[in-house]
């Protein structure tokens, strides 16, 4: 959590700075990895939909950026990942 709060202050200092940006949304995955792990599906789905929310804003203004893109694809795929096993 300490890294994130990091992250997201830079961030925040640094709203046209791409790589802090993803940072922010990487962390989110991370952390939402975790939560997937040990089964906590919820705390999963909301952090890789903030990853999503920010990835989509990163594409949007990069759409030609490929690491960008392969974030979005794998942000996305595990929301609906989850909200699949959610619906179970």
């Amino acid at each position: 959590q300490q890294s994130q709060d990091i992250f997201k202050r830079l961030a925040v200092a640094n709203p046209t700075n791409t790589e802090a940006q993803r940072n922010v949304s990487v962390n989110y995955s991370r952390i939402a990895e975790v939560h997937l792990t040990q089964n906590e599906l919820p705390e999963a789905l909301a952090g890789y939909q903030q990853a999503l929310a920010i990835d989509e804003k990163l594409v949007a203004q990069d759409p030609q950026n490929q690491t960008l893109q392969e974030d979005l694809a794998y942000d996305r795929s595990k929301v609906e990942e989850i909200k699949g096993r959610l619906k179970k």
